[in-house]
């Protein structure tokens, strides 16, 4: 007896299901691809290649262990040039290739640009540093999350710090780059350290804060502003990367190590340590990303930092390593809750629930405003004449459940 037409429709179909299953398994056991959006050139670089390290040794630990449920991690690294045009036009290609799981984010006005675009194209983002305090509140979107601490919670923490450890350094001063947001970055140093002095029955002063322009490559009209200022604590924040450097390096001949008898800092990290040496402040408390001696007992960190002194030929890692590990860590810990799948809806639903094993312990996004809630790391750096140039004299970490702000997302943020 022949075959039947229906018989054989049948059979074809049933091929063709079996064909798309077979395929949907194929591309299940494929790479998960992750694309990280940063400054790879530019002032702001050798902090982007940080992150980039960073990025790249989690990945190939994740990819060493058996990968993401059988998957292996893939990174598509593009140069964002810390310019917002370049980063939205990135971001619409990446995710237009079929990528919607997004690391950028690293500083606040490239962020800016890409948001519509992520929001307009279903895509996630992972902030990895940029500190506005609108991405939580008032520029909120539930496809973003921010895996990096606040300008609120590194702010109160400094202002915490400067009360307990130089309680009797009172009148404050600032240097900052011409930015929104370091502007008001200072605004709430003051309102902070108000409160955390006048707990200690202390009332601090606060000057005008000396500004440069954020393509300043020669800051010594506003180190002679600061030397002639009756200041002696200093609060800094967007002086960062080649900045950094070159601030601090035109700051020496000026005396100031000796002037100010507290710096509460938001850029030094150890590679700006190792690039000044000699012309690192002194008394500065910094926050950091992430300080490894703070995590001698995680058993992630030991095999982190042998990737990573295997690389690079480098012990310590800089902090902003931290900003790459995360959102890798992330990603991946949310494809694992998902059962597999990369879906932006499966994607954000498991960064709300999760707890990320990272470098700093576990943290979590805080479901509101996807909010990072774990430790903020400070240290405190000296200049040393034995290598690699400087002591760290210091360090404390304090959780951010204890520094964060209350979560109003969609609503202007009010210090």
């Amino acid at each position: 007896m022949g075959i039947g037409r229906r018989t054989l429709l049948k059979a074809g179909g049933a091929s063709t299901l079996l064909s798309l299953v077979r395929g949907a398994r194929a591309q299940a056991r494929g790479p998960i691809y992750i694309p990280a959006i940063l400054p790879l050139s530019g002032p702001i670089a050798p902090i982007g290649e940080q992150v980039r390290l960073g990025a790249e040794i989690t990945a190939a630990q994740i990819n060493k262990a058996g990968g993401v449920l059988g998957r292996p991690i893939e990174l598509i690294f593009r140069d964002d040039q810390n310019k917002p045009d370049v980063a939205a036009a990135v971001a619409r290609e990446m995710i237009g290739s079929g990528h919607n799981l997004l690391i950028g984010g690293m500083i606040s006005a490239p962020t800016f640009a890409v948001l519509p675009v992520v929001k307009q194209m279903n895509a996630v983002l992972f902030i990895v540093g940029a500190q506005s305090m609108a991405f939580t509140h008032e520029a909120f979107l539930r496809n973003v999350f921010r895996g990096s601490d606040n300008d609120y919670t590194r702010v109160r923490g400094l202002a915490r710090l400067a009360a307990e450890k130089f309680p009797d350094v009172l009148n404050w001063g600032a240097m900052l780059l011409d930015n929104a947001t370091y502007r008001d970055s200072y605004e709430l140093f003051k309102k902070l350290a108000t409160e955390y002095y006048s707990a200690r029955g202390k009332k601090p002063t606060f000057s005008e804060p000396v500004i440069a322009a954020p393509s300043a490559t020669d800051f010594r009209t506003q180190l002679s502003t600061l030397s002639s200022q009756s200041i002696d604590g200093l609060y800094t924040v967007g002086i960062a990367g080649a900045y950094g450097v070159t601030f601090w390096q035109q700051a020496r001949p000026f005396g100031l190590a000796q002037k100010f008898k507290a710096i509460m800092d938001q850029s030094i990290d150890l590679a700006m340590a190792k690039a000044l040496r000699q012309s690192l402040p002194r008394n500065a408390w910094t926050v950091t990303t992430w300080y490894p001696g703070l995590y001698n007992d995680n058993p992630l960190v030991r095999g982190f930092l042998e990737e990573h002194t295997a690389r690079t030929k480098e012990p310590m890692p800089s902090g902003f390593v931290q900003y790459g590990h995360l959102p890798v860590a992330a990603y991946a810990e949310a494809v694992r809750a998902a059962n597999g799948a990369t879906d932006t809806e499966g994607i954000i639903r498991s960064l709300e629930s999760v707890q990320i094993r990272s470098n700093k312990g576990n943290v979590s996004f805080r479901k509101e405003d996807h909010q990072v809630i774990g430790d903020v790391n400070f240290m405190s750096f000296a200049p040393s004449d034995r290598e690699p140039g400087f002591t760290i004299s210091g360090a404390e970490k304090i959780n951010s459940s204890d520094l964060v702000e209350p979560s109003s997302p969609g609503v202007p943020f009010k210090a």
